[in-house]
């Protein structure tokens, strides 16, 4: 049987915040929430800040999407899982500072966030989803953790600001996941910021087009472990010898 409690601004379904129905503005979400359900603040163009509470262990897919007005996020070390999509769009959003416990990170998580310039992945995260920071054009520096074992297609495509990424070694207290293994399709197409990269010696396949556009590239550092490059994997990248 359904507990559904319903107020001036929340309706809650077995401890599933489902649907927002306030004015906006700065939020906190009730104690006793232990998700945010799919599409629960899916367009609140005014939200301009959320304090999600201690207990919550998952945001569902789209939960954020499309707050456009959303500047300010407080995740707690309760959340596991942010689904995918969760905070598409979320144009005004400066920072995604993820707690040490986020082991799933969906696609498109943070696509199109056009603002955000300070992003954290936690240690324990496996996968970079798709376009999991696409067009994220203020994002200027970044870190790859050592348990991330993929990179997926357009995970930073677009960050045209991007100018460091540190991809960490293999990380020997993570036995089944050693270091980024592949970096898949469109992975850094379009970074005209970056710089300069060097890839561990884990990484044993770069997909197609990954670094492709990158024009500001000057020095790219291979390791002799690569197995396969695919087609125009650094094509365009005009500042390359």
């Amino acid at each position: 049987m359904a507990l559904t409690l319903i107020n001036e601004e929340f309706v809650i379904e077995n401890g599933v915040l489902k649907k927002y129905t306030g004015k906006g503005g700065e939020v906190i979400i009730p104690e006793g929430v232990t998700a945010i359900g799919s599409n629960a603040f899916c367009e609140c163009t005014d939200l301009t800040g959320v304090v999600i509470p201690e207990g919550v262990t998952k945001i569902e897919p789209s939960a954020f999407s499309s707050c456009t007005r959303l500047k300010s996020l407080t995740i707690p070390e309760s959340v596991t899982v942010i689904g995918k999509s969760a905070f598409y769009s979320c144009t005004s959003l400066t920072a995604a500072l993820l707690p040490g416990s986020v082991r799933k990170i969906g696609d498109h998580a943070f696509a199109f966030c056009t603002r955000l310039t300070d992003a954290v992945i936690p240690e324990g995260v496996t996968n970079l989803g798709e376009s999991i920071f696409f067009c994220c054009r203020g994002i200027t520096a970044l870190t790859v953790p050592g348990s991330v074992t993929k990179i997926a297609g357009n995970a930073f495509s677009g960050c045209e600001n991007l100018q460091n990424i540190n991809v960490e070694e293999k990380n020997k207290k993570y036995i089944s996941s050693e270091g980024v293994e592949k970096i898949e399709l469109h992975a850094f197409s379009s970074c005209a910021g970056l710089a300069s990269i060097d890839i561990p010696e884990s990484v044993t396949g770069i997909g197609s087009y990954a670094f492709h556009s990158c024009t500001g590239l000057t020095s790219a550092v291979i390791s002799g472990s690569l197995k396969s490059m695919g087609e125009g994997a650094f094509g365009e990248c005009t500042g390359l010898k």
